[in-house]
């Protein structure tokens, strides 16, 4: 489309792009969706719908000929505008349990990915602009009323209930050692809880009181390529993003060996000798470790010789996040990584060893 096209069709509508094409993140075919979205918000207030084919599609072009294997990713997704999308975690979750995955393009877009399996999706969607009283929008965005897949037996459509596969259980039990870090971590049903888990045990470095909502979510927010990052979500198949994916789960697996091995320091010595796990819960969102009988903490592993100004920077960043929280476990903060001399150590914390810390701020952290 050319620029004057794309201008009136991003005008208060909502555009269906039916796209089937076996490389849907290609450069060319999401060239109008840069354009849009580089656009002032006020004047592309639209949804765009990219329909595409279901994954592993094959292509028969003649009855003798062998079919071809795309070994495709589906891509199909509902971009919507920034105010036209509850972030809110009811909502998301019960689209996610049913195979809709929420995502924040850098363009201040909601981006909602549909489940690559073949399926037809039953949704709600609010208009695009309400022609009357404010009181009458609707801005939770599309909500799925049910997902349907195809049974071979009665060769019809039929609702399902089950959470579709996206790889995250599979992936975590591999192999037991791996697993033992996530047993808490099993809930597909709360995709959510399980992201904002990693995150924290990852370490959490520039971030903000709010860093938990989910259009704030670190490992929710994509770029123009438009590559999800999710670690619960193991459909993409970009593979710069399933390595980013398998190193942060490989550090809440390690994490989780620490917690169970190693002599833990002061402020979290409690957790130690077994029965810590790594969970999320909103009633203590900036921790991540917890125990029967004793108070959460948040410790997180950086890996293999993180730079001293990384640890620092996190390790600042972790106590504030509980300073603020203000509650009874604001000191209960743990940093740690892996020397080259293959030890674990952990990282002295300023505010809980410097007998003169006044209770300030060690970093900034923001209310956004």
């Amino acid at each position: 489309m050319d620029a004057a096209t794309t201008k009136k069709l991003s005008d208060r509508t909502i555009l269906i792009h039916v796209q089937l094409n076996p490389k849907p993140k290609h450069d060319d075919y999401r060239r109008y969706r840069t354009d849009v979205f580089s656009r002032s918000a006020n004047l592309t207030n639209c949804d765009i719908v990219c329909l595409n084919w279901a994954q592993d599609m094959e292509q028969y072009e003649a009855d003798s000929k062998t079919p071809a294997k795309w070994d495709n990713e589906s891509g199909s997704a509902w971009y919507l505008p920034d105010g036209r999308c509850s972030v809110k975690d009811a909502e998301v979750i019960s689209n996610e349990a049913k195979g809709l995955y929420y995502t924040r393009h850098d363009k201040k877009r909601h981006v909602l990915h549909f489940h690559y399996d073949e399926a037809v999706f039953a949704l709600t969607v609010p208009k695009v602009v309400q022609d009357g009283p404010a009181v009458h929008d609707v801005l939770v965005g599309p909500i799925v009323d049910a997902r349907l897949i195809w049974d071979e037996t009665t060769a019809a459509w039929v609702e399902t209930n089950d959470c579709p596969e996206t790889g995250w259980s599979s992936i975590i039990n591999a192999d037991p050692d791996f697993a033992a870090g996530f047993e808490n971590l099993q809930d597909v049903q709360n995709r959510l809880y399980v992201e904002r888990a990693i995150s924290l045990s990852c370490g959490p470095h520039k971030i903000s009181e709010q860093w938990h909502r989910v259009d704030k979510l670190d490992v929710c927010q994509i770029q123009e390529s438009e590559v999800v990052g999710r670690a619960t979500l193991q459909l993409d198949r970009n593979a710069v993003a399933k390595e980013n994916r398998q190193r942060r789960l490989g550090k809440v697996a390690v994490l989780g060996n620490i917690l169970r091995n190693e002599k833990l320091p002061l402020p979290i010595k409690d957790l130690g000798g077994g029965g810590a796990s790594i969970s999320w819960s909103p009633d203590s969102p900036n921790t991540n470790v917890t125990k029967a009988g004793v108070r959460p903490a948040l410790v997180a592993y950086l890996g293999e010789s993180p730079a001293p100004d990384v640890v620092k920077n996190i390790g600042d960043a972790a106590f504030e996040l509980l300073r603020k929280e203000n509650k009874a476990h604001k000191n209960r903060v743990a940093v740690c990584f892996r020397t080259a001399a293959g030890n674990i150590k952990f990282a002295d914390i300023k505010a809980q060893t410097d007998i003169a810390f006044d209770g300030s701020s060690m970093t900034s952290i923001t209310g956004g």
